[in-house]
Order: C-alpha cells, then structure tokens, then sequence
C-alpha cells in the first residue's frame, strides 16, 4: 500500500464512511419500503377497505343508494377490462374507458368499451380485448 497523505487518508476514511452510511441508509430504505408496500390484488377483488371509506362521514339521514345491476341483462357481462395480476403501476391504474356513437349508421347509439388490457409484461394475444357492442 503507498504511502498516503494526511490529507489522501482523511478523504479516504471519509468517502469510506459515506459509502458505509449510503450503504446502511439504502438496506434500511429497502426494509422500509417491502415492510409498507400495498398488497396485491387481482381484478373484481372487493375491498372493504374501498368501500368502509365511501361510508366515512355520511349523516345518519342520508339516503342509502340503491343500484340495479344490469350488466348480464344488457349483455355486457362478458367484458372483462384487465387480465392477469394486478401491479399497481400507472398504465394498469388508469383503466379503460367507454364510447357511445353510431358505429354502424342505424340510427342507435352503439357501445365501445376499451379496456385496461392486462399486466404489462403479458403479450398482446393474452390481453382483455376491447368491444364494440351493437345497439339493437
């Protein structure tokens, strides 16, 4: 080992207790971040959590809402909008969308729903497709 000046040593010793204190820094950055990283969840799962918080600070008096699910009565129960687990990240959480137009010039509005498509690392024949339904 060469003979190092006091000053070659005093930086040495300090770039050593940087990297040591980085280092230290990022193992216990990591440890924080699996221990409080959301959970994954698949598509259609229900959450209780979701749904607890929609019923936070309702007055007693507030009408309770009723719905009506139509969706297999309007043949729109085969729409899937994302397949495969589920990531969190943005593409996956933006979801789809819907248009209505006359696709066919019948003079009926028709239904284009897009879906999310899937987790981005599937391949394209494995996503949820988009469709067009035909108002009848």
């Amino acid at each position: 080992m060469p003979n190092l000046s006091p000053r070659q040593r005093k930086l040495r010793t300090t770039a050593t207790a940087l990297a040591w204190i980085g280092g230290l820094g990022l193992i216990i950055a990591l440890v924080i971040h699996y221990r409080n990283r959301p959970a994954q969840y698949d598509p259609d799962e229900e959450s209780e959590i979701i749904t607890n918080n929609l019923l936070l600070h309702l007055p007693p008096e507030a009408p309770e809402p009723k719905f009506t699910d139509i969706t297999e009565m309007a043949g729109l129960s085969d729409f899937k909008t994302f397949m495969g687990p589920r990531t969190s990240q943005l593409p996956e959480d933006m979801g789809g969308g819907a248009a209505f137009g006359d696709f066919d010039n019948d003079g009926d509005d028709d239904l284009f729903l897009v879906s999310a498509g899937g987790h981005l690392d599937l391949k394209q024949n494995q996503l949820a497709p988009c469709l067009l339904y035909r108002n009848n």
